[in-house]
């Protein structure tokens, strides 16, 4: 059985390239975007891990050193340094806080400047 083809218009097409490009859209800027905000996710780990050593062992300045010795390591000293960092250590418990901005590529041309933010607070192992 033949079909009649000359009353198919291809109204479809418009719409499947565009969805198309909107999956390519959103694959690029996963495998652009995905590494910062990765590094920002292991980096909100080192300071849970680091919130948590024992005061005595640890004093702000060691806790410091640790973690500008990742951000070298891991190449986010660019963009965060030691006086981004505020640490308040009390008797059970300690809070570290950073704050910092890096630019983040979603697509060609789109390069904005993401602020990033971490807060924790932990309870000190003894």
């Amino acid at each position: 059985m033949l079909m009649d083809r000359s009353k198919q218009r291809g109204e479809g097409r418009f719409g499947a390239i565009f969805g198309l490009l909107v999956v390519a859209g959103l694959v690029y800027a996963g495998f652009n975007a995905g590494p910062v905000w990765m590094a920002h996710y292991e980096l909100k780990d080192q300071m849970i891990e680091a919130a948590r050593l024992p005061r005595g062992t640890m004093n702000d300045d060691k806790i410091l050193d640790r973690l500008d010795s990742y951000l070298r390591k891991e190449g986010l000293a660019d963009f965060i340094t030691r006086s981004n960092f505020k640490i308040t250590t009390r008797e059970s418990s300690r809070a570290i806080s950073v704050s910092y901005e890096r630019p983040v590529k979603y697509l060609p041309g789109v390069e904005p400047q993401q602020t990033f933010e971490i807060a924790v607070d932990q309870t000190i192992l003894f």
